[in-house]
């Protein structure tokens, strides 16, 4: 089982710090364990919590396959809510 979380930038118009430009988006990547992946995706929100409510943002959470998540700070989404998206494979 492999497990890996990994950031992305932001935008190049954002108004985002350089410290928070690490702290955009999370890729997080797991095997078949139910508690790791929800272990991981909370991580990653929580993360991201504080900088998307700075920005009055909301967080949206994308499947983009198999063990495969994408939880990113999104402009679109009204701040304090998580939209969560499935990509069709």
């Amino acid at each position: 089982m492999s497990q890996a979380i990994s950031t992305m930038g932001p935008p190049a118009d954002s108004s985002i710090t350089a410290a928070e430009e690490l702290w955009l988006a999370v890729e997080v990547t797991v095997g078949d364990d139910k508690e790791t992946l929800d272990s991981k995706l909370n991580d990653a929100e929580n993360r991201l919590i504080p900088i998307a409510f700075r920005h009055r943002c909301g967080l949206l959470l994308t499947q983009r396959g198999a063990g495969k998540y994408r939880v990113e700070v999104d402009p679109e989404v009204p701040c304090g809510i998580t939209h969560e998206l499935k990509l069709k494979l």
